[in-house]
C-alpha cells in the first residue's frame, strides 16, 4: 500500500477553463482507487469544497463524469475561512473520516482570511497553514486557484500568482486554455510543458 504524501499543491489558470472539471474526477478516482494520469494512487475518502457551485451543478457534473460515485467521496458548499475555523473543520471531517487521502479547496480565494494585508507574505502564511494542515493529517490538500486574466501568448508560468509561487511544497499545476481547441493541457510549473 502505498504510504500516505503530506502534501500542498495548487491547480491554477485562467477562470472557466476547466480546473473544477478535473479536480472533481480527481475526488472521484482517488476515492475508487483507479488510477490519476496512468500514475497509482492511495485509496481512501476524498473531501471536495466547491464553493463556487451549488451541489446540484456537482451532480450534474458527477454524471458527465462517472456512472458510479463512491460512497467514499464527499463534497460542501460552505466552509470557514482560514483562521476563522476551516482547519477545525478539516480536522472534524477527518475525524469523522480517518481514511481521508484528499482534500480539494475550489477556490483558493473563497477561504482566505480576507483581510487588508495582500503581500507576499501573508499569501506564504496562509498556505503554510494549510500545508502544516496536510502534514499533520497525513493527506494531500489540492488548492485550486485562479491566475488573473492573460492574453493568449502569455507563458503559462508569467501569471504573477503569488499563492502558487509561495506553496512551501513547490507543487503546482498550471492549466492554461487553449483557445480554439477543447483540449485543456495541463503544465507543470517546474518546465511549463504538457504533463
Amino acid at each position: 500500500m502505498p504510504k500516505p504524501i503530506e502534501e500542498l499543491a495548487v491547480v491554477d489558470g485562467a477562470p472557466k477553463n476547466g480546473k473544477s472539471w478535473m479536480v472533481l474526477d480527481w475526488c472521484v478516482r482517488v476515492a475508487k482507487g483507479e488510477p490519476v494520469w496512468n500514475l497509482p494512487v492511495k485509496q481512501g475518502s476524498t473531501l471536495y469544497l466547491c464553493l463556487e457551485d451549488p451541489l446540484r451543478r456537482v451532480q450534474d457534473r458527477l454524471l458527465q463524469l462517472t456512472d458510479e460515485v463512491p460512497p467514499n467521496v464527499f463534497f460542501a458548499t460552505v466552509a470557514e475561512k482560514l483562521g476563522q475555523g476551516l482547519c477545525e473543520q478539516i480536522q472534524e471531517f477527518v475525524r469523522e473520516h480517518d481514511d481521508t487521502v484528499l482534500v480539494a479547496i475550489d477556490t483558493f480565494q473563497i477561504v482566505r482570511s480576507g483581510g487588508q494585508d495582500i503581500s507576499y507574505a501573508s499569501d506564504y502564511e496562509e498556505v503554510r497553514e494549510l500545508k502544516k494542515l496536510a502534514d499533520e493529517l497525513q493527506l494531500s490538500i489540492l488548492l485550486i486557484h485562479h491566475l488573473r486574466k492573460q492574453g493568449a501568448s502569455d507563458s503559462p508560468n508569467s501569471d504573477g500568482s503569488d499563492a502558487r509561487d509561495a506553496t512551501s511544497s513547490g507543487a503546482g499545476f498550471v492549466v492554461p486554455c487553449v483557445p480554439g481547441t477543447a483540449e485543456t493541457p495541463v503544465f507543470s510549473r517546474e518546465n511549463a510543458r504538457p504533463a
